[in-house]
């Protein structure tokens, strides 16, 4: 991918209100997975998947941050707040709360896409369409059937116990990625080790 720079301080501007939306999100998930493992709710599973979808969300925020300053951008820090409407609230609220927000930062993403495509800043209308907006969509998709899954429970039991398998199924496959992940990155440390070890072999060596 090009990583041409088309230097509009609007552009750059919006990415920082970007990223600090992404870490006001990265907040709310800590608020969530704390919230149901309190002993009132106590959903382990949830508690557990929030925790992975916050490292993964992280990670996320990092690799714009990278791109960013790559192309010679800044990025500019806000105060990041705690999310409102989560402490003391029920499992099928925190939910909502959380869907919202992601709803938002989609929209705020697309709107910045847009903006990077009419300034002809096509690394970053790239970037945001490959490594973004499509996981941000699906994400919502996730969050829905789970808040759907919440308020379809009531006094039923059955849709909720429904609920906390599909959590757990998402917190094995969240951790599978995550150790995969990791993987990848110890081979190519490895292979960069390597590559160094054998310039060094080949500076010093003498016929």
């Amino acid at each position: 991918m090009s990583s041409k720079v088309v230097d509009v301080p609007e552009v750059e501007v919006e990415v920082s209100k970007l990223v600090n939306r992404m870490l006001h999100l990265c907040q709310g998930y800590r608020q969530v997975q704390m919230r149901f493992l309190t002993g009132e709710l106590n959903l382990m599973s949830f508690g557990r998947l929030f925790e992975l979808v916050r490292q993964i969300e992280a990670k996320h925020v990092e690799e714009l941050i990278r791109f960013q300053v790559s192309r010679g951008q800044k990025i500019t820090w806000y105060d990041v707040k705690p999310v409102d409407d989560i402490e003391g609230a029920k499992p099928g609220e925190i939910i909502q709360t959380i869907l919202t927000l992601e709803k938002e930062i989609h929209q705020i993403t697309t709107r910045l896409c847009k903006l990077a495509a009419d300034k002809l800043d096509l690394a970053l209308t790239t970037f945001l369409e490959d490594r973004v907006i499509l996981r941000q969509v699906k994400v919502i998709r996730k969050r829905s059937n789970q808040l759907r899954d919440m308020l379809r429970s009531g006094d039923d039991v059955t849709p909720l116990l429904t609920s906390i398998l599909n959590a757990r199924r998402e917190v094995d496959k969240l951790e599978r990625r995550l150790r995969l992940e990791s993987s990848r990155r110890e081979w190519r440390r490895g292979e960069s080790d390597e590559g160094e070890e054998i310039k060094m072999i080949g500076s010093t060596t003498r016929f």
